[in-house]
């Protein structure tokens, strides 16, 4: 068999068509590809600025450096920094809710271990590294944790007239320990 009666053999026009289709689908694929990459940046320049609306305030206790969200339609009572109520907020006229949500802070020298702080895998509550534990009765759901010297509990207190529920345990989730704030010298006190 000579050379020439090979290559006549050969379908080169399906191989070409078959080369053309393959190239023609690599090119439809990369430029979907870069056009989902590169153009949102473009669709969201022309949509406008992305303005994200809050959906809660932010409490901060500067004496304990602790810090939590509530809703922005409730209001904040430190009594003292030890003892803080979150409620919610009512036109002048309204009735205020039984319900409410507490923070007490209070010294924890004199009291035995929990078996959380001995072992945290029995904790009930992790949360922005706070260990703590939670507790729910008919009556209050707690939010129990301590740092250092102090015992932190967080309560909601229930009287069947709200169901505020939701709200405590996103307060709970937002539970976090606040660093110092800097001073000029860059130390974390005066």
């Amino acid at each position: 068999m000579a050379l020439g009666e090979f290559f006549k053999r050969i379908p080169f026009k399906k191989i070409f068509k078959a080369l053309l289709f393959t190239l023609g689908l690599f090119l439809f694929l990369a430029a979907g590809y870069f056009g989902a990459y590169f153009g949102k940046d473009y669709w969201e320049r022309l949509e406008g600025p992305n303005i994200i609306v809050p959906t809660a305030q932010v409490y901060r206790n500067e004496t304990y450096l602790l810090g939590l969200r509530y809703p922005l339609d409730w209001q904040v009572a430190e009594i003292k920094p030890s003892f803080v109520i979150f409620s919610p907020k009512v036109a002048e006229g309204e009735k205020q809710p039984r319900e409410y949500i507490s923070l007490l802070v209070s010294g924890n020298a004199g009291r035995a271990k929990t078996a959380c702080e001995k072992d945290p895998t029995v904790c009930t509550l992790v949360v922005n590294n706070i260990t703590g534990d939670l507790t729910s009765t008919p009556d209050e759901e707690i939010a129990f944790f301590s740092k250092e010297k102090n015992d932190f509990t967080l309560t909601l207190h229930k009287y069947g007239e709200q169901d505020f529920g939701k709200i405590f345990e996103e307060m709970v989730k937002s539970l976090r320990f606040v660093a110092a704030p800097q001073t000029a010298e860059g130390t974390g006190g005066e």
